[in-house]
């Protein structure tokens, strides 16, 4: 662990999406695109429309519930 640097490792099974926080982060992901339409909208700035709207859904208090519904702790100095 180098919680100094910020990093934290955290090992999970080969296969197991309710498990897989980035499955998590798919799917919200992919909602956010449905609500805006942005897919179907797509003009010459789509790239960063899209770019926009996945970082606009997933945000920093977003992974810490996504964390707590896989189940995982953080220690209290990664929920600062």
């Amino acid at each position: 662990m180098t919680l100094s640097t910020g990093v934290w490792l955290l090992y999970l099974p080969a296969y197991c999406p309710e498990l897989n926080l980035i499955e998590m982060c798919f799917s919200v992901t992919k909602a956010g695109f449905k609500q805006t339409q942005i897919l179907e909208n797509s003009g010459p700035d789509a790239d960063w429309a899209i770019q926009q709207t996945a970082f606009e859904c997933i945000t920093p208090d977003l992974l810490v519930k996504l964390y707590h519904a896989c189940g995982y702790s953080l220690p209290p100095e990664m929920l600062q």
